[in-house]
């Protein structure tokens, strides 16, 4: 009977998992943006690029099976995202084994049919990883005692960090903020375990040892784009230029208006022979940045652009930002063609390259509807308990996974810059918690049936 159970739930969960990339089903073969080019060079090349870490790349090789299929990398990581619905109903909702696969499933068809996820989960980028991060540290957190069962938890937990830069400072502002709350709110003190949380910390730390490289080469061109979008860098530069010989200073009024074409464009001030690219800019960015962060007048500014910046990235979520059609010039499709050549007829047919994708991203008003509508549920039944006087474990999640958004949309606006891809890869967790919401309510209104007519 146990046997016939756990292969009922891993049908299921496999079952979930295709599900979840139906938006890759529908286009042929799994999406690709520009980044995948350099995540697919990095891991059959074993070098780390000079702008984000190896790991993705790894397992990307990894879970590819060594160049087998590309499909394998969007199936496996997706399995890993569905097995930790299933663990989550498990834990906070108290659902049987079999009863959390199931609602493992419908949650996944909803949330495929109503939101960003799927498109998430079917492109061949490291953002899946940064719900994958989330729903592991909720996990964690939560663990009374260490079981050998969490040794994969914590593996995990390392592996998802080290796959994006931003996963840094994302971990270390999450894991302080659900500590603070947790010991003001006595209430919340049941769902967090301390020593794990100081764990996490550590672990977060620990992570910086695989994407050093990355970080060093490149922490201070993404925080110069952003300065240099919200008006920082012009302003240094106008009061300081006449004192200091920077080679930014050339450029400083032609600045591009947004950080990812100072970060990308190939002319780019970044990369004239007065700044030196990124390599030769390091020296000179890293002064300005010190400089701007120790002076009160420029801290301030840094305050206010980080609030309006976050405000805007809030506002921001879209499928299909940066999902163009890649010729046969482009690194990604050589790339493709060199590692994947079985399957270079099937990336030449789907709806991407074809340049037909609009019927797709037609959802996206209704994904952004879908959120809004679900953001006010959720703050419906924040108050109402409130009201109750209830703070329970679906309350929990609601306060760390809104709270997670939150601060993910800081770290991206603030470090970086505002895109709808980084509101896409996180605002299906709003309609998740929703999910969880009725999973819950449903559950009660059948044990108060069950007992009534027992």
């Amino acid at each position: 009977m146990l046997k016939n159970n756990n292969l009922a739930v891993f049908s299921l969960l496999i079952t979930s998992t295709i599900i979840s990339i139906s938006s890759a089903l529908i286009n042929g073969y799994p999406i690709v943006f520009s980044d995948t080019s350099t995540y697919i060079a990095s891991g059959f090349s074993m070098e780390t690029p000079v702008d984000r870490p190896i790991i993705y790349g790894i397992l990307l090789r990894f879970f590819s099976l060594n160049g087998l299929s590309l499909w394998l990398v969007i199936g496996i990581s997706t399995f890993l995202l569905c097995w930790l619905f299933y663990r989550v109903m498990l834990v906070y909702l108290k659902l049987s084994k079999l009863k959390s696969a199931i609602a493992t499933t419908l949650v996944c068809l909803a949330l495929s049919l109503l939101s960003s996820f799927s498109w998430n989960n079917s492109q061949l980028m490291p953002d899946i990883f940064t719900p994958i991060l989330l729903l592991t540290t909720i996990l964690l957190l939560s663990q009374k005692k260490f079981h050998k069962e969490n040794i994969g938890l914590y593996l995990l937990f390392i592996i998802s960090t080290s796959t994006h830069l931003s996963h840094i400072t994302y971990n270390i502002a999450f894991l302080i903020t659900i500590g603070i709350l947790a010991y003001f709110i006595q209430r919340m003190r049941q769902f967090i375990n301390f020593k794990v949380l100081l764990t996490l910390i550590g672990l977060t730390f620990l992570s910086i040892l695989t994407m050093g490289s990355a970080l060093s080469k490149s922490r201070h061109v993404f925080f110069m784009g952003a300065m240099v979008e919200h008006g920082i860098a012009k302003a240094y530069l106008d009061e300081n230029c006449d004192d200091l010989n920077l080679g930014l200073c050339t450029h400083k009024d032609n600045l591009p208006a947004l950080a990812w074409r100072f970060i990308w464009d190939e002319d780019s001030p970044l990369y004239s022979d007065e700044v030196g690219g990124w390599k030769g800019s390091k020296k000179e960015f890293s002064h300005i940045i010190r400089a701007t962060l120790t002076e009160p007048k420029y801290i301030r500014m840094h305050i206010s652009a980080s609030i309006f910046a976050t405000l805007d990235q809030l506002q921001r979520a879209a499928i299909g930002d940066g999902n163009g059609v890649f010729m046969e010039e482009t690194l990604l499709f050589q790339r493709i063609e060199k590692y994947f050549p079985h399957e270079i007829k099937s990336f030449k047919n789907s709806l991407q390259q074809r340049g037909e994708l609009a019927s797709m991203l037609r959802w996206n008003s209704v994904y952004n509807w879908v959120t809004v509508i679900g953001l006010f549920y959720l703050l419906f039944q924040f108050f109402y308990s409130l009201k109750q006087k209830r703070f329970n474990a679906i309350h929990y999640l609601s306060t760390a996974i809104l709270l997670s958004v939150f601060i993910h949309s800081w770290v991206c606006a603030t470090f970086a810059n505002a895109s709808e891809r980084f509101g896409a890869k996180m605002f299906w967790l709003i309609l998740l918690l929703c999910c969880f919401q009725i999973i819950e309510l449903y559950s009660q209104a059948k044990d108060i049936n069950e007992k009534g007519e027992s």
